[in-house]
């Protein structure tokens, strides 16, 4: 019967601890990259990449972040990883909230949803990508 429940083996090329160390570094070049000033402001600049690109790098970058933190776990339960998406996408409003009181960018709704949907994705795929490697 089963339990909902996919238990980790070590993947042939990355084990659990690699892919935690993935997916902090990841956060951070996320953080870093967010708080860039807007193309044309004083400081470093960030390509204008247009509305439609941006957000498929919101969505990309927010995805591939999930994906590692879920495969760094050991035990790949549903709420687990809920509180993964959850935590990211919190993450991503944070971010966006910074934004906002640095003047360096605004607080976009858009991004926000492209943060979360990229979170989903990325935590349904390293969940589908363990189970048929398991089973």
């Amino acid at each position: 019967m089963p339990t909902g429940r996919v238990v980790v083996r070590k993947t042939a090329w990355l084990g659990p601890d690699t892919w935690l160390a993935v997916a902090i570094v990841l956060s951070i070049l996320i953080g870093f990259v967010s708080l860039l000033p807007a193309r044309g402001k004083p400081g470093g600049d960030i390509a204008d990449l247009g509305e439609g690109l941006a957000t498929l790098g919101h969505t990309a970058g927010y995805a591939v972040t999930a994906a590692a933190f879920a495969m760094s776990m050991r035990d790949m339960r549903v709420p687990r990883l809920a509180a993964i998406a959850v935590i990211l996408t919190a993450y991503g409003i944070a971010l966006e909230v910074a934004q906002g009181l640095l003047g360096s960018r605004s607080f976009q709704w858009s991004d926000v949803i492209a943060n979360a949907l990229g979170a989903v994705i990325g935590v349904s795929v390293a969940r589908w990508a363990r189970r048929t490697r398991s089973g």
